[in-house]
């Protein structure tokens, strides 16, 4: 594939799955720089051998050829550093769309999960209240002799899954913040008259940011902070729409806390 093309190629809008596109012209353009190399490596010893015979024709074949192979190598090194950012971004928008297909498929499982639930709670009652009008009806007094007993005796009632449903409720509402977040413009302030007897505030140095790495190391998730303060495990102070990777044990509780979300 020429440059031109490639070029051509990148300045065209993103399509929404364009990885694998991407990826194969990355890869052809390594190939063609690690071939060039190979003929330039070549071209080297031939030359050599060229000289020494006084082989004026093949000197002048084999410095064309070492031309063709540089200008190869020349040009891969100007498209590559495009090609592998346009690849960058088209991973981070594959997996975005990844999250968020995952993120519908857990908030319908608990959709699904709480009307079942709902409708044991009012099945396993519906039972109770039958068994209590049956013994009332009967006069039994040995009910779970006589008369069989069929409602669950495990916690199926609504106080049990309240906790339940509050976490999930909340967990949901969280997911779904980030996409709903609106920016803000604050009114500018105005700006007090400076007096020539006020002393200068210092200035404080800003806390530098943790270098994250491309994907989390194992057991930490990577946070968005929604609350500027908000301390990294390393102690450094974070402001509000940046990234921070914290322990997995750690994360449902800061995001209960409303200070991050998942990213």
């Amino acid at each position: 594939m020429k440059i031109k093309d490639i070029l051509a190629r990148l300045a065209k809008p993103a399509k929404l799955d364009e990885c694998a596109e991407i990826s194969a012209i990355l890869a052809q353009l390594d190939a063609d720089v690690a071939a060039a190399r190979a003929t330039l490596a070549g071209i080297a010893e031939k030359r050599v051998a060229a000289l020494k015979a006084d082989d004026d024709k093949a000197i002048d074949g084999l410095d064309a050829a070492k031309l063709t192979a540089e200008r190869v190598i020349e040009k891969a090194s100007i498209a590559r550093p495009a090609v592998f950012e346009r690849l960058e971004a088209a991973r981070a928008e594959a997996r975005r769309l990844m999250i968020a297909d995952y993120k519908q498929q857990l908030i319908n499982a608990y959709r699904q999960i709480e009307g079942a639930v709902e409708a044991a709670i009012a099945a396993n009652e519906a039972a109770r209240a039958m068994q209590d009008e049956i013994w009332v009806k009967t006069g039994s007094r040995w009910p779970a002799i006589e008369l069989p007993e069929v409602d669950f005796k495990g916690r199926l009632n609504r106080e049990a899954v309240v906790d339940w449903k509050r976490f999930c409720d909340e967990t949901l509402r969280l997911v779904t913040l980030p996409s709903e977040r609106k920016a803000t413009v604050a009114p500018p302030k105005p700006t007090p008259a400076k007096t020539a007897s006020a002393p200068a505030k210092p200035t404080r140095a800003p806390k530098p940011k943790p270098v994250l790495a491309e994907m989390p190391v194992d057991g930490c998730r990577r946070m968005v902070v929604l609350k500027s303060g908000y301390e990294s495990p390393e102690g450094l102070a974070l402001a509000a729409g940046d990234f921070v990777d914290i322990p997995q044990a750690d994360a449902h509780q800061a995001v209960m806390s409303g200070a991050v979300d998942y990213a």
